[in-house]
C-alpha cells in the first residue's frame, strides 16, 4: 500500500510538471517511477503504469523519430510496447484503446501513415467500446488528421464528428483543465488544416490561430510549435511571407531552448527556407534548409523526411541558386518517391513528382517529365483532386509547362484552366480585398498561372 501510494504521489508531480509545460522533467520523473510500478503486479499499479507509460510518451513527443534514435535517454519504442502490453493484461477496452492510440501515434512517424492509421483507427473503435467520449476526441482527432493523408473527404468526416463530441463537453466541469485544453487546441489545429487543405483560407486561419493561442496560453510547448508551422505553412500558401517568417523565426528561437533537436526544429527550420525560396531569395533560404536537413538526417521521421528533402531538392533546382545541383535534387527525389511509395504519405510523392519532372526538363527529356507530371496528376485525382500540404494547383500549372514544352497545346490549355479554376476558388475564400489581392499577385505561381500571356 505504501508503495503505490508513493507511486500516485510521483506519478501526480508529473501531471504539475506536464501542465506547466515541463516536458523534460516529466520524462525524468516518469521514468523514475515505472521501475517501482513494474514490480506491482495489482490492477490499480498496472492502471498507473499505463498512465504514466502515457504521460512520459505524451512529453517526449516533440522528440520521436523512426524509432531507433534514443529519446531522452529512452526508446519510445519499447515505452509504446509496454503499454501495448499493459494494457492487454488489464483487458478493458478504455486501456487498449490508449495503448492503440500510442501505437499509432509512434507508427505514423516510424514506419508510416499505413500502419499509423490502421492502429489509429482500431483506437478509435476501443474508445467507442469504452464509452470514454475525451478518449474518443483524441482517437477522432489524429485519426482524421492522418486520414486527410489518403483521403480528403473521409479525413474530414472524421474531424467533424470529433467536433460534434468535444461540443458535447461544452459547460461541463473538466477536472484536468490543461488535459482538455490539449484536446480542444489540437482539434482546431487538426480542423484548422483541413479547411486550408480545402482551399478555405480564412477559416483555416482563424482556427489554427486559436489553436495557437490555446497552446501558448496553457504552456503547451508542442502542440504550440506544431500549430505554429501549420499556420505558418497558410501564410506561406497566401503569399504573407513576412508574416510567416516572423512567426517561425519566433518559435525556432523558443524551440531551441528545450528542443534544439527535435525533428519538429527541422520542419520549422526548412518550412523557413520554404517562405523565403517563395520570396525568391533562395541565398537566405539555403542556410535553414541544410541545417534542416543535417538535424532530420540525425533524428529521422518518416513524416518530416520527405518534407524537407523535397524542399531541399527544391532549393537546388532554384534558378537563382549559385549552388545549384540539378542531378543531386533528382537523386533526392527518386528517393523521396521510393520512400512515400513505402510509407504512404501520397502529398510527398506528388510535390517530388513534380520537382522531378522540373528536373528532367533541365537534364534529360521532355518526355520523362512529362510522365512524372502525368502520375502527379494522376495521384491528385485519384486522392479526390485535393491532399494536405500540397498546392493542386502546382500540380495542374507544372503540368501544363511540360505539355507545352512537347507542343500539346490543347492538354496543356485544360491543365491551365483547371490550375487558374484552383487559384481563384481559393482566392475566393479570402473575404480581405488587400489579401486576397497579396495571394494574386505575391505568391509566384499564381502570379504565372494568371498572367495575361496564358
Amino acid at each position: 500500500m505504501e508503495a503505490f501510494d508513493d507511486a500516485v504521489r510521483g506519478h501526480r508531480c508529473a501531471e504539475r510538471a506536464f501542465a506547466e509545460g515541463r516536458y523534460r522533467d516529466v520524462v525524468h520523473q516518469g521514468l523514475e517511477l515505472l521501475p517501482l510500478l513494474r514490480e506491482l503486479t495489482d490492477a490499480r499499479a498496472r492502471q498507473l503504469r499505463l498512465d504514466t507509460l502515457r504521460l512520459v510518451l505524451d512529453a517526449s513527443e516533440l522528440w520521436w523519430s523512426d524509432g531507433n534514435a534514443p529519446v531522452l535517454g529512452m526508446s519510445q519504442k519499447s515505452l509504446v510496447d509496454e503499454a501495448w502490453q499493459t494494457a492487454a493484461s488489464l483487458g478493458d477496452s478504455r486501456s487498449r484503446a490508449i495503448a492503440a492510440l500510442l501505437r499509432g501515434r509512434f507508427l505514423v512517424g516510424a514506419n508510416g501513415l499505413t500502419e499509423g492509421v490502421a492502429a489509429l483507427a482500431m483506437a478509435t473503435s476501443l474508445a467507442e467500446a469504452s464509452e470514454d467520449e475525451l478518449l474518443l476526441v483524441d482517437a477522432l482527432t489524429l485519426l482524421g488528421h492522418h486520414t486527410i493523408g489518403r483521403s480528403m473527404e473521409q479525413g474530414g468526416r472524421l474531424l467533424d464528428r470529433a467536433r460534434q463530441v468535444a461540443a458535447g463537453f461544452t459547460g461541463r466541469p473538466m477536472n484536468d483543465s490543461a488535459h482538455w485544453t490539449l484536446r480542444t487546441a489540437k482539434l482546431n489545429c487538426m480542423s484548422g488544416v483541413a479547411e486550408f487543405d480545402r482551399g478555405r483560407f480564412d477559416e483555416g486561419e482563424r482556427l489554427l490561430r486559436l489553436a495557437v493561442a490555446e497552446a501558448a496560453g496553457a504552456g503547451l510547448r508542442d502542440l504550440r510549435a506544431t500549430s505554429t508551422n501549420y499556420l505558418s505553412q497558410l501564410l506561406i500558401a497566401a503569399g504573407r511571407f513576412a508574416e510567416a517568417e516572423a512567426m517561425l523565426s519566433a518559435e525556432i528561437d523558443s524551440l531551441g531552448g528545450y528542443a534544439a533537436d527535435s525533428p519538429h526544429q527541422a520542419y520549422n527550420r526548412a518550412l523557413l527556407g520554404k517562405a523565403r525560396l517563395e520570396d525568391a531569395r533562395p541565398a537566405e533560404a539555403a542556410g535553414e534548409i541544410i541545417a534542416a536537413w543535417a538535424l532530420q538526417s540525425s533524428r529521422p521521421h518518416k513524416g518530416i523526411a520527405t518534407l524537407v528533402r523535397n524542399y531541399l531538392a527544391e532549393l537546388l533546382l532554384h534558378p537563382a541558386y549559385t549552388r545549384r545541383d540539378p542531378a543531386r535534387a533528382e537523386r533526392l527525389l527518386h528517393k523521396s518517391v521510393d520512400e512515400c511509395r513505402r510509407t504512404g504519405y501520397q502529398r510527398s510523392e506528388v510535390a517530388a513528382r513534380c520537382l522531378l519532372a522540373t528536373a528532367c526538363l533541365e537534364l534529360r527529356s521532355s518526355h520523362e517529365a512529362v510522365d512524372h507530371s502525368s502520375k502527379a496528376v494522376r495521384r491528385l485525382e485519384e486522392a479526390g483532386g485535393a491532399m494536405p500540404a500540397l498546392r493542386s494547383e502546382e500540380v495542374y500549372y507544372l503540368h501544363h509547362t511540360v505539355l507545352l514544352r512537347l507542343g500539346r497545346d490543347r492538354e496543356a490549355t485544360r491543365a491551365l484552366g483547371e490550375a487558374q479554376r484552383l487559384i481563384l476558388a481559393k482566392a475566393n475564400t479570402i473575404a480581405d480585398p488587400a489579401r486576397r489581392r497579396t495571394f494574386l499577385r505575391a505568391v509566384p505561381l499564381n502570379r504565372a498561372a494568371l498572367a495575361p500571356t496564358n
